[in-house]
């Protein structure tokens, strides 16, 4: 299967709101409920040669919090291992902004 730069569905709000609080609700739910990337990270990783998007991996950092990678895909769908990853980004909680995040 090819990866394309248009892969991926977009959902409404109300379908976001039920499935991360199923998730919230299942035996994964670690605590971590979002990770924040600013827009310039993200480009960076999307910008990239060959790059047809990301992927977003589950992963436990350093201080074993819960969080995700996200690394550039290639539309064969391999990872660009020698690219761009990013990690790092800000935990939801305890930086959830003014109303604990819309989803």
């Amino acid at each position: 299967m090819a990866f394309t730069v248009d892969d991926g569905s977009v959902i409404t709000l109300t379908q976001g709101a039920q499935w991360t609080l199923n998730y919230r609700n299942s035996s994964y739910y670690s605590g971590t409920k979002s990770v924040f990337y600013g827009k310039n990270k993200i480009n960076s990783i999307l910008n990239q040669t060959n790059a047809k998007g990301m992927r977003i991996y589950f992963a436990i950092n350093d201080c074993d919090e819960s969080t995700v990678v996200l690394v550039g895909t290639n539309a064969d769908g391999n990872d660009l291992e020698s690219g761009v990853i990013v990690e790092r980004g800000t935990l939801c909680p305890p930086y959830c902004g003014g109303t604990g995040g819309s989803l």
